[in-house]
């Protein structure tokens, strides 16, 4: 007589118990009767024994199921697994990172030095704290000169401080996790060593390179190692016996030290300062997954999108405010509007950045000498398109409407980032999600804004989707006012065919078209491009230019650009 079988499939508690209830009730002797004839499984004996069973059972499969998932770096959680894991692909864990700042400063006196790690500015938060920002390299000061400098918050400094270095195993040890890695410099016998990347060839026995390996209890620097195929080859040069190794670093006071601007020293005075930014409490094991991968792939080369990613995050070379990988935007020239082949672009989710930030030409040097020979890199500077929502709720109570327009601009305009489209089916969801009153949403109109400066050039503008196919002069497409041969007027769209129109000039005062000034610019309704001509807007002059999308319903943001909302709530 064959006897049940157990079920295995769900192995949650209550699953594997009541599975173990079904097989002891149906196991059968071999004469066809019950084995468990007349017991109750629910008794208080039994029931504590199946309560065993079960949760032996329950830790089995959790603790197997973890194994698993350790064993991945996709799935693994556990910090140590993570540095294990992204080790192979010469991916370096760090620890917490400091909050960092870049300033454009001039000496008070005719010339003057800033000395790294000794030469710290004060800073002061919006709550009162004190923090401390250090330079980590010397910066010198000529009179009457701008020089741009970048300052890290330390809360613990090290200044070269001698480590003893195990000769045999040519290793020196740093006991802390949190030491910020940017800050780390090592020097034998006062000059500086470089820290070797995975990805460079064998730098040979002579070369002043170290290395670094990331333990559950603090940091490794490892100096020229013994190859495995010839063990008479060292790979960098070997510290000797009477070498001094010093290093210098920083542990940082973490997230704390962000988002602060008034940044002083006595011997400078500052005309550009950024708000401090990119302190972090703790490695962020998110990113670690995420990027390890691209940095092994790029090699050390930039050919793909990805691979960019991967180098700009994996150096120290970004703007502080750029600190998370949502906020930096590449894409090749095929993907430009008009195409630009040979280039690839990059833009940082930041718009006080230009080309002529030192942290903006500082990365895109450092991306010409990864890319390939034929291609350029090239920084475009982000621009916001504000996107003007039209939302009808119902259900929601006149209090609750303020609320809910607070929610929706909170959701996309606390952190811009790239690629950010706005979706209707998003918003009703947060929305229901946070309001259990709402019954319905509707979102019954929205508007695209683009902020254009004139400079008596042309100016086109792309709103990147389609607009909507207009009846009227200026249905889809209009500015705010600005003189124009002495006439305070509006530019609006005038139809030419369901594709293409014009941009004629509007009298702001008696909304009449004024016929005599001619055609002012373009409209491609089809791609979301509007063209305004170069005589049009004198230098100077800021004007505020309102399209409307055909789908309200999927409104999609790429490349350069970046999307704030603006939310006019409304209950039905």
């Amino acid at each position: 007589m064959a006897n049940p079988k157990i079920n295995i499939s769900s192995l949650d508690f209550d699953s594997i118990k009541t599975s173990l209830k079904t097989y002891l009730s149906g196991l059968k002797n071999a004469d066809g009767t019950l084995t468990f004839e007349g017991y109750d499984f629910d008794g208080a004996g039994i029931n504590v024994l199946l309560d065993i069973l079960s949760y032996n059972t329950l830790y089995y499969s959790f603790y197997s199921n973890m194994i698993g998932n350790e064993t991945f770096l996709d799935t693994a959680q556990i910090e140590n697994n993570i540095v294990s894991l992204v080790k192979p692909l010469g991916y370096l864990v760090t620890g917490k990172s400091a909050s960092k700042t870049e300033m454009t400063v001039k000496s008070v006196s005719t010339t003057d030095t800033l000395i790294a790690y000794t030469d710290f500015f004060t800073a002061l938060s919006t709550s009162g704290a004190s923090y401390r920002f250090y330079p980590i390299q010397n910066y010198s000061l000529a009179s009457g000169a701008n020089t741009d400098i970048v300052l890290y918050e330390g809360r613990t400094v090290a200044n070269n401080l001698q480590i003893v270095v195990d000769i045999a195993d040519q290793k020196g040890f740093l006991g802390n996790t949190n030491i910020d890695l940017n800050t780390l410099t090592v020097k034998v016998n006062g000059t500086a060593w470089t820290q070797y990347s995975a990805f460079q060839a064998n730098p040979g026995p002579d070369s002043e390179v170290y290395f670094l390996d990331r333990t559950s209890s603090g940091f490794y620097i490892i100096f020229g190692k013994k190859t495995l195929n010839d063990y008479q080859a060292t790979f960098g040069k070997q510290i000797a016996e009477n070498d001094v190794v010093t290093v210098s670093y920083m542990v940082p006071s973490g997230t704390v030290a962000n988002n602060i601007t008034s940044i002083k020293n006595s011997k400078v005075t500052a005309s550009s300062t950024s708000k401090s930014a990119g302190g972090t409490d703790g490695v962020d094991l998110d990113l670690v997954k995420f990027f390890a991968p691209k940095m092994f792939a790029a090699n050390d080369r930039a050919v793909t999108k990805d691979d960019y990613y991967g180098l700009l995050f994996s150096s120290n070379i970004l703007p502080s405010s750029i600190t998370q990988s949502e906020q930096v935007n590449v894409w090749g020239g095929e993907e430009a509007d008009p195409p630009a082949f040979g280039r690839v672009f990059i833009s940082y989710a930041d718009t006080t950045l230009t080309t002529n930030t030192a942290s903006v030409k500082k990365s895109i040097a450092f991306l010409k000498n990864k890319s390939v020979v034929t291609v350029l890199p090239e920084y475009v500077q982000p621009q916001t398109i504000t996107a003007q929502l039209s939302v009808v709720t119902t259900g929601a109570s006149t209090a609750e409407l303020a609320g809910i327009k607070k929610l929706i601009e909170d959701n996309y305009n606390t952190t811009l980032i790239f690629n950010n489209s706005v979706v209707l089916t998003d918003i009703k969801n947060l929305i229901t999600d946070n309001y259990s009153s709402v019954r319905r949403v509707d979102m019954s109109s929205a508007s695209l804004l683009l902020v254009v400066k004139g400079s008596g050039s042309d100016k086109a503008l792309y709103f990147k989707n389609q607009l909507n196919d207009p009846s009227t002069a200026g249905e889809v497409v209009s500015s705010t006012s600005f003189s124009y041969k002495g006439i305070t007027i509006n530019l609006v769209d005038q139809k030419i065919n369901s594709t293409e129109g014009y941009l004629v000039a509007r009298n702001a005062s008696t909304g009449a078209i004024i016929n005599s000034f001619g055609n002012l610019g373009s409209v491609d309704y089809s791609i979301g491009s509007v063209a305004i001509n170069s005589n049009v807007l004198s230098a100077g002059t800021y004007i505020t230019v309102t399209a409307k999308p055909k789908y309200t319903d999927l409104i999609t943001i790429k490349n350069e650009f970046l999307v704030n909302v603006s939310a006019t709530v409304t209950g039905a």
